[in-house]
């Protein structure tokens, strides 16, 4: 451990205010970074510019409904259930069913086994297009096996390859060699979704229907390997923001510190000492920093005894010129229908497209 009170007693911290670790930035991976650091007995400060941890994640109640903040359910991944097992935190999940809707069809996503149907469904919509079709859907089930195999066990930094041995040598020895076959595979699959499936249909209308459920440019191994994801979705039971909860209990029933309100504005990497934007100052042995990555670089001294390389120069540029790529306005409504209204039409999680125009036939004013 590092020794603040000899550091505070040199003037490189100030006394009374030093930290093992602080952690910048109460999103998820803020939370279970605090989490971790707080479990392993250092003493951890995690701050949070927000009045509110959870960043993307956290749920709201209004009348009587809880509605998701942000994102709408959880994929495990081989992480989310075996980290919170490894926190020994208890959460009731559901399986949470995607529903692909299209106009006044209809079907639901269970993985590979269910791209027939989906095929069939967009062959109904496009039927001057089944051989193009035909040949996405190809796509899509050979990239979702590409991509399987990130996802396909349990991630090993959960486990005790110690005790495990069967685990280790059965299990993760041979997903090793399968993951560096397929991840090369996928990763020649790079370049935007839009431009990947043009490559098989001329129709902008179709493919603007397939691509709906993604952000703009995502790349096509990530974007087509959805289809497989999307079996593997879970919805805790209370709304996505109890996970949220359960780790921000956890941190501070292990000592550890939430400062809500709480900006970072400089840091002195010499010092190890961070300054928030009220004059508040922190000493750390370690920084882990989650927050925005232009705050990051905003923040930072490098002072002079130390010149940051070129490529550290090049990644700050970087960061500096680029920007957020799309935004989501998000509409709630909380209605007084049976659940059965709903049944035929869509499930739990759905992704509806009410008209096969396509996104790029609406001509919307400028904002």
């Amino acid at each position: 451990m590092k020794d603040f009170k000899k550091d505070a007693a040199n003037g490189t911290v100030a006394a009374g205010n030093d930290y093992d670790v602080i952690v910048v930035g109460a999103g998820i991976a803020g939370l279970t970074s605090a989490a971790y650091t707080a479990k392993a007995g250092y003493t951890t400060l995690l701050c949070e510019k927000s009045e509110k941890a959870g960043g993307l994640v956290g749920s709201f109640s209004r009348q009587g409904f809880t509605f998701d903040a942000g994102i709408r359910a959880f994929e495990n991944s081989g992480i989310v259930f075996p980290m919170l097992a490894q926190l020994g935190i208890e959460l009731e999940f559901v399986n949470n069913p995607v529903v692909i809707g299209i106009e006044d069809a209809q079907m639901t996503l269970t993985g590979v086994e269910s791209l027939a149907a989906y095929a069939a469904m967009l062959s109904a919509k496009f039927p001057d297009n089944q051989a193009e079709i035909a040949a996405i859907i190809s796509e899509i089930r050979k990239v979702t096996g590409y991509m399987e195999v990130l996802y396909g066990i349990e991630n090993p930094l959960f486990m005790d390859l110690t005790r495990d041995k069967d685990y280790l040598f059965k299990t993760l020895l041979p997903w090793l060699l399968k993951y560096q076959v397929n991840i090369r595979k996928a990763q020649k699959l790079s370049e935007p979704i839009e431009d990947y499936l043009r490559r098989f249909t001329k129709n902008q209308a179709l493919i603007d229907v397939i691509i709906q459920h993604f952000f703009e440019k995502m790349p096509a191994f990530f974007a087509l390997s959805y289809f497989g994801l999307y079996s593997d979705y879970s919805y805790p039971i209370g709304g996505t923001g109890r996970l949220v909860t359960a780790l921000r209990d956890f941190i501070v029933a292990h000592q550890g510190e939430l400062a809500l309100n709480t900006e970072i504005s400089q840091i002195d990497i010499h010092a190890r000492q961070v300054t928030t934007r009220d004059g508040r100052r922190f000493g750390y042995r370690e920084l882990i920093w989650c927050g925005d990555m232009k705050a990051l670089y905003h923040a930072v001294d490098f002072g002079e005894r130390w010149e940051p390389s070129q490529q550290v120069r090049e990644q700050q540029q970087k960061i500096r010129e680029n920007r957020g790529g799309d935004s989501i306005l998000t509409l709630y409504l909380g209605v007084n229908l049976d659940p059965a209204y709903f049944a035929p039409r869509c499930g739990p999680h759905c992704f509806y497209t009410p008209s096969k125009a396509g996104l790029s036939a609406i001509r919307s004013e400028p904002w």
